[in-house]
């Protein structure tokens, strides 16, 4: 089952219209008006976290937190590195962090909803999904995390609700939902059919 969550995990932090780090300005009128840019350690966690690789990605985060340490981004992505490694109690430590540091960002709701939901807590999954949907309504990746938990209870309509939403923000989520255990049972409905074909 963590093998398929790290596969929504990666494409989530591909690119599902997450709250992201402020962009380098191209071109600045003022010094006081360019934006910064986050660490290149966080980047290259990010990096290392895509590629599956998460002691590289731990310690690029780390490094981030010592440039940055106001900085919500590598508290977030460290705690969820941590509960892809099962060590929760650093995990919620650092997604505390974030959280403090950024009440309520839809970035920290989703790893929170994935530690949750590595652990087995649906419930707990559910309700920061919920979090994030209250930000960006058309989020994915948060829409199939909610159709997933729906699927993995048996709940067959609410779960093709969501995953159909998903579907319709990013068409990508349709091969996720084709490869992963979540939606196996679900391979005969011929709504699910049409809905990843």
């Amino acid at each position: 089952m963590s093998y398929l969550l790290v596969i929504l995990l990666c494409l989530c932090l591909s690119g599902c219209g997450q709250d992201a780090p402020p962009p380098t300005p191209t071109a600045a009128t003022n010094a006081e008006q360019t934006v910064p840019q986050p660490p290149t350690a966080w980047r290259e966690g990010v990096t290392s976290m895509q590629a599956r690789d998460y002691a590289a990605a731990e310690t690029h985060f780390t490094e981030a937190i010592k440039a940055a340490p106001q900085d919500y981004h590598a508290y977030a992505d460290r705690g969820l590195v941590r509960a892809l490694d099962e060590r929760y109690e650093e995990a919620r430590s650092d997604l505390t962090r974030a959280s403090d540091l950024a009440p309520g960002m839809p970035t920290v709701e989703y790893n929170w909803a994935m530690y949750y939901k590595l652990q087995g807590q649906l419930d707990g999954a559910f309700a920061h999904f919920q979090n994030v949907l209250k930000k960006e309504p058309k989020n994915a990746w948060t829409l199939y995390g909610i159709a997933t938990i729906y699927a993995d209870r048996g709940e067959t309509d609410p779960a093709l609700d969501y995953l159909e939403r998903a579907i319709a923000a990013n068409p990508a989520v349709a091969d996720a939902a084709r490869a992963q255990d979540h939606f196996r049972s679900f391979h005969e409905n011929a709504r699910f059919q049409k809905l990843v074909q």
